[in-house]
């Protein structure tokens, strides 16, 4: 007797509409080697989809200023991580980009 496969409950976090675009992808944010040269990619770029909503450029630079100017970067897990953003903001801080 031939049993059906029961189809597994999807993960919601890997679903293919929330699946992050990866790093490698915008080499223009990991390449970047300032936070002028980031701004300008984000404006080239025009928007990020991240795990559950998509960003605008103008919404991704106010989520960096914000980390860029708390004396602890409290911010940073407000910057997603698609395209290797949160990446990118973390190296230039540590490297001392303000």
């Amino acid at each position: 007797m031939d049993h059906e496969q029961i189809p597994a409950m999807e993960d919601p976090e890997e679903t293919p509409s929330r699946i992050p675009q990866e790093e490698n992808e915008f080499p223009s944010i990991t390449e970047a080697r300032d936070f002028h040269e980031l701004y300008t990619a984000l404006d080239q770029i025009g928007e990020l989809r991240g795990g559950h909503k998509t960003y605008s450029a103008n919404e991704l630079k106010t989520r960096i200023e914000n980390a860029r100017k708390a004396p602890i970067p409290i911010y940073i897990n407000s910057i997603t991580r698609t395209g290797g953003l949160r990446k990118k903001v973390r190296e230039l801080l540590l490297a001392g980009n303000k």
